[in-house]
């Protein structure tokens, strides 16, 4: 585990991003391979969150997850178990994770996969709103 965990580490502190500047940081005090054992912990860390928690990492590429949700739920067939195209199911995924409000299309291999609208951070309009506090002001005790 901590070889795999290691390997991950190498790969995420070679790409631009918040890994590669806390390995950077890390760097400073300490020799390379003990910098990226501490990221491999950091990584470790974080996915125990995900897994516990099930909920995305707060730095999230969201096109990555939705094009992973799609793979995931066409090769194990989830989105027709459950009744749902693919396009639906990675909506309904993105949603449960609480990622990806305002994407509404993204490349997948030679083609655009276009979602539905998110029912996350949905407001109702004016009129409802309105019309929901008539009925709640008018109820009996």
């Amino acid at each position: 585990m901590r070889t795999a965990l290691v390997e991950a580490a190498w790969v995420a502190v070679e790409k631009p991003g918040p890994w590669q500047q806390q390995f950077e940081r890390l760097q400073q005090r300490r020799p390379k391979q003990k910098a990226v054992v501490a990221i491999a912990r950091k990584l470790l860390v974080v996915v125990w969150h995900v897994l516990t928690a099930q909920v995305a990492d707060r730095r999230a590429d969201e096109l990555a997850v939705a094009r992973s949700l799609l793979y995931w739920g066409a090769g194990y067939r989830l989105a027709t178990s459950q009744g749902l195209s693919r396009p639906a199911f990675v909506r309904q995924e993105l949603d449960r994770l609480g990622l990806g409000q305002e994407l509404a299309a993204f490349p997948f291999g030679a083609h655009v996969c276009h979602l539905p609208p998110s029912k996350l951070g949905m407001e109702l309009p004016s009129t409802i709103v309105s019309e929901l506090m008539v009925v709640l002001e008018h109820e009996p005790a």
